[in-house]
């Protein structure tokens, strides 16, 4: 078996790539494009992440096709083996093959994800199995050209809607690199899903290569029913979860503040309403609103996204009114603060939605442009008042910015945003009364807004750094 191996790999070696010289090279040029990465955000991290998954299915997939097409009679070492056998031949060759990919994968989670060892070897793992399994059931295509077309197709969706910044859903069908979002709170839905599929996948490809078995078309058919069915199950027992949590309501008081909760322990939605009443405080000293919000709502709400489309439901991560922010929580990565990029976007999100509810906020470009400068200032102290080690990453970020911000020429279209930023950092006891002037004087032109500087604000019109942007306008 290891004389039939080693002969396997040079035979795919000079079909896919004419010789080991070149599929050394390609294999590192992947491996530095993968490690390019890595210095990226989340988003590029998990990019990433499915580029090995794709290329070792990728690889699998062509392995497969040599080994079992017809007009190759000449390199079938395996064609006496019997079907089982065949099988669980080209799934072990296939495994031997890619493990430099499942030893990336691995230490990638662990170096650039931060996974604990254990979570790191099943993600690992699940991910170079479903991958493997998935190259398998293209290389049983018998169209040519088809499979490769499949795991193409996947590539590109994944890189399309696979962004850790989407909370719409608890899990995603044919998302694989869904399960790097939250390393360390393992996504259980996702992980389901990706281990049914890499089931129904490796059960596609083990009847797709008996090509010599009768009645092998309607196995495969009773197979994909058996697999709804068992998938309809799952669907179902996340539905019957989602109804359990939601039956169950908490109300405790924390800082004095009521908050309402379902499907959470008083533990884990300390740090989201400490973020709550963080973002509450710094509006309301801003603007003077938020003062009739007394109740905050906090709700699990896990499905799968096929689930939502069924149920034709559209639901709001974070909705605030005037007197309730309720905060829905659709997937794990929403209160994965562990990362301080999904931590970041939390935070951005629940802004958006706060200062979206500011009296007046769309009353003019005026009154937006100065909420959006208060809302930079904000970020930054928030993310500076918060006890978490991400949060330190973050300020870092936001100071940078922020930096980088105003050293750039002001413009007409950006000058009221920096100088509401500069005044929420430097001038915390006129940000209310500038906010309030705007809005009641229905500044409606760039020569008023200066002229209101001038007259009423001359501290903020003669500041340095307000005036050199005035001046650049």
């Amino acid at each position: 078996m290891k004389k039939l191996i080693t002969k396997s790999i040079k035979i795919v070696e000079t079909e896919i790539y004419n010789n080991r010289t070149i599929s050394f090279f390609v294999q590192i040029c992947i491996l530095l494009l993968v490690l390019l990465l890595q210095f990226g955000d989340i988003t590029q991290k998990v990019t990433g992440n499915y580029i090995i998954l794709v290329w070792v299915a990728m690889n699998v997939c062509l392995t497969f096709h040599i080994f079992l097409k017809n007009d190759r009679e000449h390199i079938l070492c395996i064609g006496k083996f019997k079907n089982w056998k065949r099988c669980f031949f080209l799934t072990s060759l296939v495994l031997i093959m890619n493990l430099l990919w499942f030893f990336a994968t691995f230490i990638q989670l662990v170096g650039s994800f931060h996974a604990s060892f254990i979570n790191a070897i099943l993600l690992a793992l699940v991910q170079y199995l479903y991958a493997i399994a998935f190259g398998a059931f293209g290389g049983v295509i018998r169209i040519k050209g088809l499979g490769i077309l499949f795991i193409g197709a996947f590539g590109i969706f994944n890189f399309v809607f696979c962004n850790p910044y989407n909370y719409e859903a608890s899990s995603h069908m044919f998302l694989i690199s869904e399960l790097t979002f939250t390393v360390n709170d393992i996504n259980i839905e996702g992980l389901i899903n990706t281990i049914l599929f890499m089931l129904f996948f490796f059960t596609l490809a083990f009847w797709g290569i008996k090509i010599r078995v009768k009645r092998t078309k309607r196995t495969i058919l009773f197979s994909s029913l058996f697999f709804i069915i068992i998938y309809a199950g799952f669907l179902e027992g996340t539905f019957y979860s989602y109804q359990k949590t939601s039956a169950q309501e908490n109300i405790i008081y924390y800082q004095n503040t009521k908050i309402e909760y379902k499907g959470f322990s008083e533990k884990q939605i300390e740090n989201l309403s400490d973020i709550l009443l963080a973002f509450k405080e710094a509006y309301h000293n801003v603007t003077g609103d938020f003062t009739k919000v007394d109740t905050y709502c906090i709700q699990k709400k896990y499905l799968p996204q096929i689930v939502w489309l069924i149920r034709q439901e559209n639901v709001s991560p974070i909705q605030v009114t005037d007197d309730k922010i309720e905060v829905n929580i659709l997937s794990r990565n929403m209160l994965y603060f562990e990362n301080a990029d999904l931590l970041k976007s939390f935070l951005e999100e629940l802004s958006v939605a706060m200062e979206m509810n500011v009296s007046s906020y769309g009353h003019s470009k005026f009154t937006r442009h100065v909420i959006n400068g208060y809302t930079i200032g904000i970020l930054e102290k928030v993310s500076s008042d918060l006890e978490l080690a991400s949060a330190k990453k973050v300020y870092d970020y936001y100071c940078e910015d922020n930096q980088a911000m105003l050293a750039l020429p002001a413009t007409k279209y950006n000058y009221i945003k920096r100088i509401a930023y500069i005044v929420y950092s430097q001038y915390p006891e006129l940000v209310y009364e500038l906010y309030e002037s705007v809005c009641n004087n229905n500044i409606n032109s760039d020569e008023e807004f200066i002229d209101l500087l001038k007259t009423d604000f001359t501290k903020l019109y003669y500041d340095t750094r307000i005036a050199h942007i005035l001046k650049n306008i």
